[in-house]
C-alpha cells in the first residue's frame, strides 16, 4: 500500500499522538477540535476506502471462485449422473438377456419334461401291457412242466421257444422297469432345476423393476425446498450408510453406503450355471427318451417274434403229436387184429388137436390089446408096424400142435403187452397234444403275481428251465411207428 503523502507546511506529529487520532476518526468520535487537520481527516477518509477496495476485491475473488466450483461441480455432477444412468441401463440389458435366457431355458424345461412324462406313462403302460404276455408264458411252463406225462416231459422245441420267450419278456419288463425309474429321476431334477430357474427368474424381474425405477428418477423430482444441511443430514442417517464410513484425505472415492456382497461374475454365475445345467438335463431327458423309446420298440417286436415263434412251435407239436397219436392208434388197430386172429389160430389148432385125440386113443387101445396076445402069437408083424407108425406120427403131430399152440398163446401174450404198450403212449400223446391245445388256445389274461422285478420262471420246482441232460424216455415198440 503506498505511503500518504505529507503536506510541507505540516508540522510533524509524534505517533502516539497520530494513532490516537486514527482511531478516533475511525470510531467516528470526536477529540476537542476532532481532526487536527484537513489531513488527518482526508487520510483516514482514504483508508477507509482502500479497506472497501480490498474487500471488493476479495468478494470479487470469491464470487469468481464459487462461479467456477459451481460449473465444475455441476458439470461433475452430470457426468456422474450420467454415467450412473449408463451403469444402470447396462445393468438392465445384462439382467434383461438374462432374463430372456431363463425365460427360454424355462419353456425348453417344460416342453421336455412334459415330452418325457409322455414317454414315462407310455413306458408305464406298455409294463402294464407286458404282465400279460409274461403271465401267459409262465404259466404255460409250468403247466407243460406239471401236467404233462413222464413220456412226453422233456425240453422239445415249444419248452425252448417257451424259455426265450419268458426270458425276453422278462428282460423287456427289466428294461421297462429301469426306464421308468430313470424318467422319475430325471424328471425330479428337471422339476427342482426349473423351480431354481423360476425363483432366479423372478429376483430377475425385480430387479428390472427396482432398476427402471432408479433409472427414470430425475434431479427435478426431488422435494424442493428443502436446505443442502437437511438433505445431507437425512442421506446420512440412512440405513444404508455404512457405519464404517472414512473420509480419504486424498481424491479418493468415499464408500458411504454397505457395498454388495455379490461380484457380478459370481452373479452372472450362477444365472448361467443353472441355465446351463438345464440345457443338459434337457439334453439328457432328449437321450432317455430316445433310448426308452428304442428298447420300447425293439421289445415289442421281439415279443411279437417271440410269441408268434412259440405259437408255431405249439402248432407243429401239436401236429406231431396228433400224427403220432394216428399212427399208434393205426398200429394199435392192426394188433388187435392181429390178437383176434390168433385167437382164431389157436382155437384152429385146438381143434386139430381134439380132432388127434379120437385116433390116438383108438391107436393106443390096438397096441394095447395086441399085446395081450399069446406069446406064440406075438410076432412083429405089418399090422404091429403099422400100428405104432401111426402112434408115433400122431404123437409128433399132437406135439408140433402143442408148440404151435404154446407158441400162439406166446405170441398173443405180447401182442397184448405191445399194444398195451401203445394205447399208453397212445393215452400219453393225446394228453400231452390236449395240454398243449389248451395253452396255445390261452388267453394272456391269466392271473398271475404281479411283475416287480426279475425272478425266476421256476415257479414251482418242477418248472425248471435248464435242459434235461438225459433223452427223452424211449418207447417199447417203437419200431411199430414206421
Amino acid at each position: 500500500m503506498a505511503a500518504t503523502p505529507l503536506s510541507r507546511s505540516s508540522p510533524l506529529r509524534s505517533p502516539a499522538k497520530v494513532l490516537n487520532s486514527d482511531a478516533r476518526a475511525t470510531a467516528g468520535g470526536r477529540e476537542g477540535n476532532s481532526y487536527n487537520d484537513i489531513v488527518a481527516w482526508e487520510g483516514a477518509t482514504q483508508r477507509t476506502l482502500r479497506q472497501a477496495l480490498s474487500s471488493k476485491d476479495a468478494a470479487a475473488q470469491a464470487r469468481g471462485a464459487a462461479v467456477v466450483l459451481g460449473s465444475t461441480s455441476k458439470r461433475e455432477t452430470r457426468d456422474n449422473s450420467d454415467r450412473v444412468s449408463e451403469s444402470i441401463r447396462k445393468k438392465i440389458a445384462m439382467t434383461e438377456g438374462l432374463k430372456a435366457k431363463l425365460e427360454k431355458a424355462i419353456a425348453m424345461l417344460s416342453q421336455e419334461m412334459h415330452m418325457l412324462t409322455v414317454r414315462r406313462r407310455r413306458t408305464v403302460e406298455l409294463l402294464t401291457a407286458q404282465q400279460g404276455p409274461l403271465a401267459k408264458a409262465r404259466h404255460r411252463l409250468r403247466i407243460r412242466r406239471q401236467r404233462r406225462p413222464a413220456r412226453e416231459n422233456f425240453h422239445d422245441d415249444v419248452q425252448e421257444a417257451l424259455v426265450e420267450e419268458a426270458s425276453d419278456l422278462q428282460r423287456a419288463v427289466d428294461q421297462l422297469l429301469s426306464g421308468k425309474g430313470d424318467c422319475s429321476v430325471v424328471l425330479d431334477q428337471m422339476a427342482m432345476c426349473k423351480a431354481a430357474l423360476r425363483e432366479d427368474l423372478a429376483d430377475k424381474v425385480e430387479s428390472l423393476r427396482l432398476d427402471k425405477m432408479c433409472l427414470s428418477i430425475q434431479a427435478e423430482d426431488a422435494p424442493k425446498g428443502l436446505e443442502p444441511r437437511t438433505v445431507v443430514s437425512q442421506a446420512l442417517s440412512s440405513a444404508m450408510i455404512s457405519p464404517e464410513v472414512t473420509v480419504a484425505g486424498d481424491s479418493s472415492v468415499r464408500h458411504i453406503i454397505v457395498p454388495s456382497q455379490i461380484p457380478v461374475n459370481s452373479w452372472k454365475g450362477n444365472t448361467e450355471h443353472n441355465i446351463e445345467r438345464a440345457a443338459e438335463l434337457v439334453r439328457e431327458a432328449q437321450q432317455l427318451r430316445q433310448r426308452v423309446a428304442s428298447f420300447s420298440k425293439s421289445a415289442l417286436e421281439s415279443n411279437t417274434i417271440k410269441g408268434e415263434r412259440t405259437r408255431m412251435q405249439l402248432e407243429t407239436k401239436i401236429g406231431q403229436t396228433e400224427g403220432l397219436s394216428n399212427k399208434l392208434q393205426t398200429r394199435i388197430q392192426e394188433l388187435t387184429d392181429e390178437v383176434l386172429d390168433t385167437q382164431r389160430e389157436r382155437a384152429h389148432v385146438a381143434a386139430q388137436l381134439a380132432a388127434k385125440e379120437q385116433p390116438l386113443n383108438t391107436c393106443i387101445r390096438r397096441l394095447a390089446l395086441r399085446r395081450a396076445r399069446p406069446a406064440r402069437e406075438a410076432v412083429r408083424d405089418e399090422t404091429e408096424m403099422a400100428l405104432q407108425n401111426q402112434l408115433s406120427r400122431l404123437v409128433q403131430s399132437c406135439q408140433k400142435l402143442t408148440d404151435r399152440q404154446t407158441a400162439l398163446v406166446k405170441r398173443e401174450h405180447e401182442l397184448r403187452r405191445t399194444r398195451a404198450d401203445l394205447e399208453k403212449d397212445r393215452v400219453d400223446k393225446e394228453s400231452a397234444r390236449a395240454i398243449d391245445a389248451d395253452l396255445l388256445a390261452l388267453d394272456p389274461g391269466t392271473p398271475e403275481p404281479s411283475i416287480s422285478g426279475s425272478r425266476s420262471y421256476s415257479g414251482a420246482p418242477a418248472v425248471s428251465l435248464r435242459r434235461p441232460v438225459s433223452a427223452p424216455p424211449s418207447i417199447a415198440g417203437s419200431s411199430l411207428y414206421g
